[in-house]
């Protein structure tokens, strides 16, 4: 699938929490096994001594579970938490749609059709103008076709990958 484009790289020593710790966790649960696992190992926090994450050394306990509390509150990913006095256990810990859509695993299929809705309302408008802006609204008719075409030729060549992908069994 699509990977997702950075439209700005922050220079090294001014990364923002984002790129420092939530996307890295967000990337670390879409690599986890699946939530509905039975017997998956739940992730426990210690928070009272806070310890190095090993799968993302950079990072403490604390900071993984603050991360996880962000992007759980922003929909991104889904689980159960249980807290303790010193600690905090997750379960069930998986990606959402929304979390897939903001690492460029899963198509913007609002993103397509808000472009198709635009153009066509952009259309409408310049039906009934006067004629000196029907040409101006008929101009931006044509970007945005242009553009929304392009982000719908990609969202139909990201499903049908992804789904050729999964009818060959990878």
């Amino acid at each position: 699938m699509a990977t997702a484009r950075r439209l700005y790289r922050p220079p090294i020593g001014s990364q923002t929490l984002w790129d420092r710790v939530d996307e890295p966790i967000l990337r670390w649960v879409a690599a986890l096994s699946s939530a509905l696992d039975p017997t998956a190992t739940p992730l426990v926090l210690e928070l009272s001594e806070p310890e190095s994450f090993p799968d993302v050394p950079s990072l403490t306990s604390r900071d993984v579970q603050e991360s996880l509390r962000r992007l759980q509150a922003h929909g991104l990913i889904d689980g159960q938490e249980a807290a303790a006095i010193g600690n905090s256990t997750w379960s069930s810990l998986r990606v959402t749609a929304a979390g897939l859509i903001v690492l460029g695993e899963w198509p913007d299929l609002d993103r397509a059709a808000s472009a198709a809705s635009i153009y066509r309302l952009l259309r409408d408008l310049s039906d009934g103008a006067l004629d000196v802006d029907r040409s101006a609204l008929r101009r931006a008719a044509g970007v945005v076709a242009k553009y929304g075409d392009e982000v719908l030729r990609g969202t139909v060549a990201d499903v049908a990958g992804a789904a050729a992908e999964e009818a060959a069994g990878g």
